[in-house]
């Protein structure tokens, strides 16, 4: 929901960081939420540096 209320926002994008274990217990609501936005990435990708790759 969060996601697309920013998509409302000229100028903005919404990224999403999960610690992966919410795979687990919210799986239904994540994969709606990867098939829906473009940033949606864990924390293993910020320790590997997604953040300076991908946003600016």
């Amino acid at each position: 929901m969060i996601a697309e209320e920013a998509d409302k926002v000229v100028g903005f994008e919404f990224v999403c960081f999960t610690d992966g274990m919410g795979w687990i217990s919210a799986r239904n609501n994540l994969k709606e939420t990867f098939e829906n936005m473009n940033h949606i990435y864990n924390i293993v990708d910020m320790k590997n540096g997604i953040i300076g790759d991908k946003i600016v």
